[in-house]
């Protein structure tokens, strides 16, 4: 793992191994757990565009790869966030129509009914959780990483 310090006290960027992804994963408490893990793991997502993603944000290439719309990414210029595409590897799609079919989510609700604080609430515990397990000690403060 890597830990860059941000501007702000006790926040941090940080980047993950496969393994370390991995560890989060098995010590989440829920499928929607493991989908925020995977949203911004694997796809990129900030812990406020997590909440945005509904089932018709899903689109597919014309060369058969998946996109994920966000309709308000990172406000870099002041004036909004602005839609972004993100790429969507195969398997977090999957996990996603999964968790949809499951959970019996609508076209134009949330997979992830929570805000972005909560999301990243819900990182920050299943760190801890990875922290307790295999003692990395690091690996606690990734709910600490900015929006």
């Amino acid at each position: 793992m890597r830990l860059e310090a941000t501007e702000k006290p006790d926040e941090y960027k940080v980047w993950l191994t496969d393994s370390e992804i991995e560890d989060l994963q098995r010590a989440t408490t829920g499928y929607r757990d493991d989908l925020i893990i995977q949203l911004g793991a694997f796809v990129g997502l900030r812990s406020f565009e997590v909440p945005q993603v509904q089932p018709r944000h899903i689109k597919t290439t014309e060369s058969g790869q998946y996109r994920l719309r966000i309709p308000e990414g990172k406000d870099t210029t002041g004036s909004g966030g602005k839609p972004r595409d993100a790429y969507l590897p195969d398997d977090v799609e999957r996990s996603l129509q999964q968790f949809a079919n499951a959970e019996n989510i609508a076209p134009r609700e949330p997979f992830v009914d929570l805000s972005g604080r909560g999301s990243r609430a819900a990182v920050k515990r299943t760190a801890e959780a990875t922290s307790d397990e295999i003692g990395e000690i690091d690996i606690a403060s990734i709910g600490n990483t900015p929006a």
